[in-house]
């Protein structure tokens, strides 16, 4: 497609939402490869209101449990945090009003530990000073309803929950809701026999992501 069709392609578009992972090939966000000159062209012309950018909280690295918020400098350590860093500064650099949410674990219907825990599936993995941040799909939703309705472009938020918590509470927890017997906790050194690269990787960062930036400018309560 030439640049006339694929600005005509985001003819009527006023709201946009971009949701889709990095390239891994290329390292560019797709979105951004094929409409991001329209998109661009638009933002000038003050056809695009809004604009949102799901990134990710490992674009803050590795903080050995401490907290961060949306201050902390974007260190990340892994590849796909690094990816991700690149793509929020990307979509920034657009010119739309873009608004960077960064998402932790997504838990929901038919997803997360308590799905897993049904299954019998969710292990209770024990690493000393290890916590994860963690983010309901409903509440993804909710902050982004929050931002169009109180936008405020170039501004980043971390949609996390109210607390962060090692992996084996939560697991826990997860069966007693479903009134199950847990299983034994798991040691790190054993567990991480049988992980994979992916599972390893979300081991090797631990942080405490803070989310009081959407309570007060959003006024979202979860």
């Amino acid at each position: 497609l030439d640049n006339n069709s694929l600005d005509s392609c985001l003819e009527g578009i006023t709201h946009i939402l971009a949701t889709a992972p990095v390239n891994k090939r290329s390292g560019e966000d797709p979105i951004l490869e094929t409409f991001g000159d329209a998109i661009t062209t638009r933002s000038i012309n003050g056809q695009i209101f809004w604009a949102g950018y799901l990134s990710t909280t490992s674009v803050y690295g590795d903080h050995k449990g401490a907290w961060v918020t949306e201050t902390t400098k974007a260190n990340p350590t892994l590849k796909r945090g690094r990816l991700r860093k690149h793509a929020e500064e990307s979509w920034l650099a657009t010119g739309a009003p873009v608004h960077i949410f960064r998402l932790p674990g997504i838990y929901g219907p038919f997803r997360g530990t308590v799905n897993r825990a049904r299954k019998g599936a969710a292990k209770m993995v024990y690493k000393e000073g290890q916590v994860f941040s963690r983010i309901h799909v409903d509440d993804i939703v909710g902050v982004l309803i929050a931002s169009i309705r109180l936008p405020n472009p170039g501004r980043v938020y971390n949609v996390v929950d109210d607390t962060p918590e090692a992996n084996w509470i939560v697991t826990e927890h997860a069966y007693n809701l479903l009134k199950r017997k847990a299983p034994e906790k798991m040691q790190w050194e054993v567990a991480k026999k049988g992980m994979s690269p992916m599972s390893l990787s979300f081991y090797s960062e631990s942080k405490r992501v803070s989310n009081k930036r959407i309570k007060d400018e959003l006024a979202y309560t979860l």
